[in-house]
């Protein structure tokens, strides 16, 4: 398994988002349950500002020999390291021929 080993800016978004099943009984009355044992997974959004190119074509080129469905290794600046999933990634052209480059891990049962 590969291993994403670039910092990102400070400012990274964690957004979680429980799988879960629910039934609707009407009058305000639900009921909800997780849908498996991995129904509560992370999704990040990273970015990575004013990279040189060099840098910049370094991550594009992992995510992209990635292809959006390989698994890989991310340690998030607290030390806590966990299976990804990148999907979409988005390079942009900015000032002095850098570029910027924000990406969403979603990460992946363990």
């Amino acid at each position: 398994m590969d291993t994403f080993t670039w910092v990102p800016d400070i400012g990274a978004e964690l957004e979680m988002k429980p799988n879960l099943h629910g039934v609707d009984f009407g009058e305000n009355y639900e009921q909800t349950a997780p849908a498996g044992i991995n129904y509560l997974m992370e999704r990040r959004t990273l970015s990575f500002t004013s990279r040189a190119p060099a840098e910049s074509q370094a991550i594009a080129d992992f995510l992209e020999a990635q292809g959006g469905y390989l698994t890989f290794l991310y340690t998030h600046p607290n030390g806590t390291a966990k299976k990804y999933k990148c999907k979409s990634w988005r390079v942009t052209d900015t000032e002095g021929n850098h570029q910027r480059i924000s990406a969403e891990f979603q990460q992946v049962p363990a």
